[in-house]
C-alpha cells in the first residue's frame, strides 16, 4: 500500500505495484504460480493470436488496482464510511481476495461454467484450494502463508472466505451484521460495475488483442471520484453496499460499461469466438453423463473431484531437458533447451484415460492453442461419457485442429423475431441437444427432398453428406443471452457531492444509472443474434437447399414439436 515503496514492479500502465516480501512469498507458491500457465482468454487466441496473456498477469493487475481503489476510498474527503469500518487486517484480506478469487481458475473455465456451474465453478474451487496441502519450497501451504504473522499476511482464512463468499453470492447477508457488511463492502472492490477486476481485464485484454477500446478508461480520474455507497433497499439487490462514484465522475464510470460492450462486440462475442464456444459447450454437454443435468450429487461430485485433481496437477516446476551430446565434448550452455511441458502426472492421467476409452488417432496440434488449453480439451475427452459421447469427442477434436463450424444462418434480435428467440432463450442444455438433433433431422429431410435439383452443382457428394448427418451432430444453435451482460448484483450508482462529512442528508440520495443500462441492453441485443451453425462440409448443401425464411419456419416447427 506504500505510495513510494522500496521495491516495485510494473503490472499495469502508470501504476507501480509495491513488491513486498509477503507478496513475493505468495506469488512463489505453486498454486499461485500455476496461473502463469492458464491463458486469460482461452481459445480466443485462435481469433486474436497475440492474446496469449495469462491469469497470473490478470490477478496481479487486479491486485494493483485494488490497492489503488483502497487508497482512494480511504482518502474520500466526503464519506468516512470506508475508513471508519476497515482496519489493517481488512485491507490485507481485500488485497488477498483480489488474487485468491481467481485461484481456482483453470483453462477454459468461464465457458465450461456456463455448462454446469456445480461442476466447473472456479470460485468454489478457489475456496477449496485455500485448504489444499500443496507446499512451496519452504514447506508452507497457502493457508500457512496467509495466516503467518511474521513472514506472511496475518489474515484469518475465514475472513478471506467471507469476502469470497460475498463475491460469489454464497454468503447470505442478514440484518446489519457488521462483519457481513464489511465482507460485502470489500467484495465490491472486485465485484461491481466499475471494480478493480474489470479495470484490469478491460485494459489488459484490449492491449493484448491489439484493439483500442481499453484506452478510453480514465483510471486516474476514476480514483479521484470513487466512494462507498449503501444500496437503497428500493433497488432490491442481494448486496447492501457497492463502490460508486460522485456525480462529477459519470464519464469515467460510464467508460467501463462502454468499453466492456465494445470488447464483447469485437472479442468475447466475435462470431468466430462464439462458434468455438458453441462447439466446446455442446461437446462438453455430450460427454457429460445426463444425470449431471438432473443435479445428481454423485456424478457431480465425482467429476468435480477429477477436475480439482487435474487443476492441481497443472503446477510448476517443469522438468529441464538438454540436448544429448557425444561423450567427451564440453557442454554448450547456449544449446540448452528448457521446455515448458506439463507435469508427467497430468499427461499420464490424460493418456491412460484416452487409451482406456479407446480413442482413435490423436488430432494434429494446431499451434494457436496453448499447451494447457489443449490439455483441458484432452481431459474433457476422458470424462464419463453418455451414449452420445462420441459426438462430443468429435466436436472437441475439431477444435483441436481448428476445423470450425460455419455460420449458415443468422436470426437477428428484432421485433419480428422476438417470439421465436424468446422460446430459444428458455432452452436448457439437454433441451438444446434435443432441439439440435431434431433440427438436424428436418434439415436433412429438406436436403434429400431437393437433392435432384442440386446434383448438377459442384457440391460434396450426397453420400458423404448422409454419413455426416447420420454419425455426427452437424447442426449447432448458438444462443447468446444479452441479458447476462446487463445482469449485476450491484448497480452503477452515482452520489451527489456532500456538503459535510456525513453519509446521507435530506435531498442527497444515491442515483441509479438507468439510461446507460437501458442503452447498453439494446446495444447487446444487436451483437447477440441466434446463429445456426453447421459442419463445414455441409454448408453449401444447406445454403443451396434452404433460404433464411424457410430456415426460420423449420426452427419454429422444430420448437413446436419439443417436449414441454
Amino acid at each position: 500500500m506504500e505510495t513510494y515503496p522500496k521495491e516495485s514492479i510494473k503490472f499495469v500502465p502508470n501504476i507501480n505495484t509495491a513488491l513486498t516480501d509477503r507478496l513475493k512469498t505468495l506469488l512463489e507458491h505453486p498454486l499461485i504460480a500455476r496461473l502463469k500457465l492458464v491463458s486469460q482468454l482461452g481459445l480466443i487466441s485462435l481469433v486474436y493470436p497475440t492474446a496469449d496473456h495469462s491469469r497470473y498477469d490478470h490477478i496481479m493487475g487486479s491486485y494493483t488496482y485494488t490497492a489503488a481503489y483502497i487508497r482512494s476510498l480511504f482518502d474520500d474527503p466526503y464519506n468516512c464510511l470506508f475508513r471508519n469500518l476497515v482496519d489493517e487486517k481488512d485491507v490485507k484480506a481485500a488485497l488477498l481476495a483480489s488474487m485468491i478469487h481467481d485461484l481456482g481458475q483453470y483453462p477454459l473455465a468461464h465457458d465450461l461454467q456456463e455448462v454446469s456451474g456445480k461442476i466447473f465453478d472456479h470460485t468454489s474451487l478457489s475456496i477449496d484450494l485455500l485448504s489444499d496441502k500443496t507446499k512451496d519450497k519452504k514447506k508452507r501451504t497457502l493457508k500457512d502463508i496467509i495466516q503467518d504473522p511474521e513472514e506472511g499476511w496475518d489474515v484469518d482464512p475465514e475472513r478471506l472466505k467471507r469476502i469470497l463468499g460475498a463475491h460469489s453470492g454464497q454468503l447470505t447477508l442478514k440484518g446489519i451484521d457488521v462483519s457481513d457488511f464489511k465482507a460485502d463492502m470489500l467484495s465490491a472492490l472486485i465485484d461491481g460495475p466499475i471494480d478493480a477486476d474489470k479495470a484490469d481485464y478491460i485494459t489488459r485484454d484490449s492491449i493484448n488483442c491489439r484493439i483500442p477500446y481499453g484506452k478510453q478508461l480514465d483510471i486516474e480520474r476514476l480514483l479521484m471520484v470513487l466512494t462507498t455507497v449503501r444500496i437503497p433497499e428500493a433497488l432490491q439487490t442481494t448486496h447492501k453496499v457497492t463502490i460508486g462514484v460522485y456525480e462529477k465522475g459519470r464519464a469515467s464510470a460510464s467508460a467501463f460499461s462502454l468499453a466492456r460492450y465494445l470488447l464483447y462486440a469485437s472479442v468475447y462475442w466475435h462470431h468466430t469466438s462464439r462458434i468455438i464456444k458453441a462447439m466446446l459447450q455442446y461437446g462438453t454437454v455430450l460427454v457429460l453423463p445426463r444425470e449431471v443435468f438432473y443435479d445428481s450429487e454423485k456424478e457431480i461430485r465425482e467429476i468435480h473431484e477429477k477436475l480439482a485433481y487435474f487443476v492441481k496437477g497443472l503446477t510448476p516446476p517443469f522438468e529441464e531437458r538438454q540436448e544429448a551430446r557425444p561423450r567427451g565434448r564440453p557442454a554448450k550452455p547456449e544449446k540448452q533447451i528448457v521446455e515448458a511441458e506439463p507435469p508427467s502426472s497430468v499427461l499420464k492421467t490424460v493418456i491412460e484415460a484416452e487409451t482406456s476409452a479407446g480413442r482413435g488417432e490423436e488430432p494434429v496440434w494446431y499451434p494457436g492453442i496453448s499447451v494447457t488449453d489443449r490439455l483441458m480439451l484432452k481431459w474433457l475427452k476422458t470424462l464419463p461419457t453418455s451414449d452420445k459421447g462420441d459426438r462430443g469427442v468429435a466436436l472437441i477434436d475439431m477444435i483441436l485442429q481448428r476445423q470450425l463450424y460455419k455460420r449458415a444462418y443468422t436470426i437477428e434480435r428484432i421485433d419480428s423475431n422476438n417470439e421465436l428467440l424468446d422460446a430459444l432463450d428458455e432452452l436448457g442444455w439437454l433441451q438444446k441437444i434435443t432441439f439440435c438433433e431434431r433440427l438436424q433431422k428436418n434439415i436433412h429431410q429438406m436436403i434429400k427432398y431437393k437433392k435432384r435439383e442440386l446434383e448438377t452443382r459442384p457440391l460434396t457428394g450426397i453420400d458423404e453428406v448422409d454419413r455426416l448427418f447420420s454419425n455426427y451432430l452437424v447442426i449447432l444453435v448458438d444462443i447468446p443471452n444479452p441479458r447476462k451482460y446487463a445482469e449485476s448484483g450491484r448497480p452503477l450508482i452515482y452520489l451527489p457531492e456532500l456538503e459535510r462529512k456525513t453519509y446521507y442528508h435530506d435531498g442527497i440520495m444515491p442515483i441509479k444509472e438507468e439510461n446507460l443500462s437501458d442503452a447498453l441492453e439494446c446495444l447487446m441485443r444487436t451483437i447477440s443474434p441466434v446463429r445456426i451453425l453447421c459442419h463445414p462440409d455441409i454448408l453449401q448443401w444447406i445454403r443451396a437447399s434452404i433460404n433464411l425464411k424457410e430456415m426460420k419456419e423449420i426452427v419454429a416447427n422444430t420448437l413446436e414439436g419439443m417436449p414441454k
